[in-house]
């Protein structure tokens, strides 16, 4: 589920005005290619939606072409790294996946299930996609009651969570930071999850310095996987992992070499 994802970005709107859904040429306006392209769009400042439309004798489309700005991409699909600056002409679209792409360098929040922000399980654990970069990036997360209006009391009644990712002489750390402020119903602990997306095959993993033995296999569901384990899927570059519930108020390093 992106609602951790979508649920940040709502409360940027709320602060900045700045839209969760968002015209390419907003972001990269001195692109000549997205000032007319109006069938793609950003969700959030990290994954661009190019959506399959009405083909021919309104048939479902099965192809498009798709447009991927500056800087590198990923198909969150299959794992395949792309340069921007290109046209992906004829690009496969079949109907069961809208074609979606994150870019590089992104760290995209998720939980491991649906539906409202107030069942109390899906605050227990948050799950990071990433897709670590040369440079290092950072994403604030935002959480609050989900119900109440009194994250606009003076006092916030909400927290974030910073986490920052630097890839460094083949090594990866994720640092997952204490959260700050606080809410009604906040939970004291929460299970953390890694999806990374990695050109490289991963050697080891570790968890605040302790070492997760990787194992390799199809599985790449975060969520799925029993609190300890890392698995790495080829097919996909996909590494995933399901850390066992930690302090939401202290730090956690995460570190992967390659």
């Amino acid at each position: 589920s992106l609602i951790p994802y979508i649920y940040t970005h709502a409360r940027e709107a709320f602060d900045t005005g700045m839209p969760i859904v968002r015209a390419l040429p907003l972001v990269w306006p001195n692109d000549k290619n997205v000032h007319d392209l109006g069938s793609q769009f950003l969700l959030g400042p990290s994954i661009l939606v190019a959506p399959v439309l009405t083909g021919t004798n309104n048939e479902p489309a099965t192809r498009r072409d798709i447009y991927l700005p500056e800087g590198s991409w990923v198909d969150l699909h299959d794992g395949k790294f792309y340069p921007g600056g290109q046209w992906l002409r004829n690009f496969n679209t079949p109907l069961e996946k809208m074609p979606l792409f994150a870019r590089k360098g992104a760290i995209i929040p998720k939980a491991p299930i649906s539906g409202s922000v107030t069942n109390p399980l899906w605050s227990k654990t948050r799950i990071f996609e990433i897709y670590p970069s040369e440079e290092k990036s950072q994403y604030e997360l935002y959480d609050d009651d989900g119900k109440s209006n009194d994250y606009k009391k003076e006092s916030g009644n909400s927290a974030t969570t910073l986490i920052q990712v630097e890839r460094k002489d083949h090594v990866v750390q994720v640092t997952v930071g204490a959260s700050k402020g606080a809410y009604t119903g906040m939970p004291a602990e929460r299970s953390y999850g890694l999806e990374l997306r990695m050109e490289e095959t991963p050697k080891d993993f570790s968890a605040n310095g302790q070492t997760i033995n990787i194992e390799h296999s199809d599985e790449t569901d975060a969520a799925s996987l029993k609190p300890g384990t890392a698995r790495w899927n080829k097919k996909q570059k996909k590494l995933s992992v399901l850390l066992p519930a930690v302090d939401v108020r202290q730090q956690q390093v995460y570190s992967i070499s390659y």
